[in-house]
């Protein structure tokens, strides 16, 4: 999976691919929310793993274009480390509130998501206007 990421990443940029993680996440969540079924609760984890390397590969691109050389190491290892972080909680609520059917809370989690999403769709940008090292003004 982590094969098409990166080509996203590098043929588009990377907002579609948080864009395109985002939505499989969201529809994932959503999938194993809403109808309760174990087979329907596995395949919405699937689907929400499958839109997980494209976050996780923008993880390792930010720093090297937000970062200068010698703090690249320190913000790679933050991204990586709450990426993975993030995913392992969001699986946890995902299975303990499908199981319980509290899709209350469950709409709640996906419209946090939603609203999210938005937000990074509207504010994030591909490169500091500046770039922080001379190897990323030459791209």
């Amino acid at each position: 999976m982590f094969i098409p990421a990166v080509l996203v990443i590098e043929k588009f940029s990377m907002k579609a691919a948080i864009i395109i993680g985002v939505v499989l996440s969201i529809a994932g969540s959503a999938l194993a929310l809403f109808v309760v079924s174990k087979p329907t609760v596995s395949i919405g984890q699937l689907i929400v793993d499958a839109g997980y390397p494209f976050i996780l590969c923008c993880g390792t691109k930010v720093p090297a274009r937000w970062f200068p050389f010698r703090e690249r190491f320190l913000a790679t290892s933050f991204a990586v480390l709450f990426g993975l972080l993030g995913t392992a909680i969001g699986d946890a609520f995902l299975e303990i509130f499908s199981q319980e059917k509290k899709s209350g809370f469950g709409v709640t989690l996906i419209f946090i998501g939603v609203s999210t999403a938005a937000l990074i769709i509207l504010l994030f940008k591909d490169a500091p206007e500046v770039p922080p090292s001379i190897s990323e003004a030459k791209k």
